[in-house]
């Protein structure tokens, strides 16, 4: 590590990221990697990137440490190769899964990719994902010594689930990623007994944080003032997401002929499952994005709706920036821990229809869900419904205070 070399072209490297319209949470997090990584090198004895790493996952909380690990790399390749952030994935080592692992290892991973491929049913992007995590288990077998699917045991396999207290240190869904790939490739490889032999985690189901009326009425108070602090663009987002439920990935999407004003509808098939779905345009929501398109979206060529100030089509990953405006604007949600992506709106928008009464399978047509039961996440906050499910406590004795 060249501390004198990054130190000198730091600020270079902060001004890339604001010329280029990244997230404002997200340069802070560069800032804050950049200043540990000068104040307490020489206390730690840090020598490389990959020191500092350790450090962070010894400290930080999971999600903490994986941010600062992205934020690391983009550094160290700044810092080593002059590359600037481009969005593209890494390691701090410089080798890929595919030239570390074994060639029976990899076998296994290519035949699954080509055969989940053709299988046709499987977005790209769910398929990498499972084969990376295929990968990272294959790796971590290496590691012990293993390179053949014959000469791993239960032992060599708990090694890498278990810690050494017995607790499990893997989610479920990394579990069921690596279980999907072995079961898909036994009837090519013997793999199929190494998946039984995986253990089962068990999957942890977060408390759904939704909006209070208050919030509810503060969020719609702000957004329904052009001249608030918001700007067109931010507006417009926040009412397409809070009265239509739409994804933010969906959003990112919109072009300028999605919407058709002529018959009063959006049409977008949709980033995450490339279903087709239809939206109906309501004034409000119309009225927003007409005021940005017409009034601050700069002139471009570019078909995207929602573009940045240099002219690019604004990503899904900014969305989130666009939320913490609004929600700060409202003054509401301002809390470290409490939720403030756009999905909330979309959560939002499903219980309201549910608490309205309207039937499950049109609630999944709205939200441009493809199975009715998709919607069932949604009823653990459907306070309406489910306070008639309630017993009634008034025939069992509380002391006197309990409840004051």
């Amino acid at each position: 590590m060249n501390l004198k070399n990054l130190r000198d072209n730091q600020s270079e490297l902060i001004q890339y990221l604001k010329k280029h319209d990244y997230d404002i949470s997200y340069i802070a997090c560069f800032q804050s990697v950049l200043s540990q990584i000068f104040r307490k090198s020489e206390e730690h004895g840090w020598t490389s990137y990959e020191d500092v790493n350790h450090f962070f996952e010894s400290v930080y909380a999971p999600n903490t440490s994986r941010a600062y690990k992205s934020v690391l790399i983009a550094i160290r390749n700044f810092d080593i190769y002059g590359k600037y952030p481009d969005g593209a994935c890494a390691s701090l080592t410089d080798k890929s899964a595919e030239t570390l692992l074994c060639n029976d290892f990899n076998q296994i991973i290519e035949y699954y990719k080509s055969a989940e491929h053709n299988r046709d049913w499987l977005k790209s992007k769910t398929i990498e994902s499972y084969a990376g995590c295929a990968k990272s288990f294959f790796l971590a077998l290496q590691k012990t010594g293993v390179t053949t699917i014959s000469g791993i045991t239960e032992k060599a396999i708990l090694s890498i689930f278990l810690s050494a207290e017995g607790s499990m240190n893997k989610s479920a869904s990394y579990c069921n990623s690596v279980k999907e790939v072995l079961r898909r490739c036994a009837e090519n490889f013997p793999t199929g007994l190494v998946a039984k032999m995986i253990p089962i985690a068990k999957k942890h189901r977060k408390n759904i944080q939704y909006l209070s009326k208050d919030e509810t009425q503060k969020i719609r108070d702000v957004l329904a003032i052009t001249d608030s602090q918001l700007t067109l663009r931010d507006r417009a987002i926040g009412i397409l997401a809070y009265y239509t439920g739409l994804r933010r990935s969906d959003i990112a999407s919109l072009n300028l002929d999605s919407i058709d004003l002529e018959n009063d509808i959006i049409c977008i098939a949709q980033e995450k499952t490339q279903e087709p779905i239809e939206i109906p345009l309501k004034a409000v929501v119309g009225n927003a994005i007409y005021d940005y398109v017409t009034l601050e979206r700069p002139k471009s060529n570019n078909p995207a709706v929602f573009l940045t100030r240099h002219h690019h089509r604004l990503s899904s990953g900014a969305m989130w920036g666009v939320s913490n405006r609004i929600m700060k604007a409202a003054e509401v949600r301002q809390g470290e821990k409490q939720r403030k992506g756009l999905h909330i709106f979309r959560h939002h928008f499903a219980t309201t229809l549910l608490g309205n009464g309207v039937p499950q399978p049109v609630i999944s047509g709205a939200l441009g869900q493809k199975h009715p039961t998709s919607v069932e996440a949604y009823f653990s906050s459907d306070f309406v419904n489910l306070k008639s499910c309630a017993i009634s406590i008034d025939k069992f004795p509380i002391a006197e205070g309990v409840l004051s």
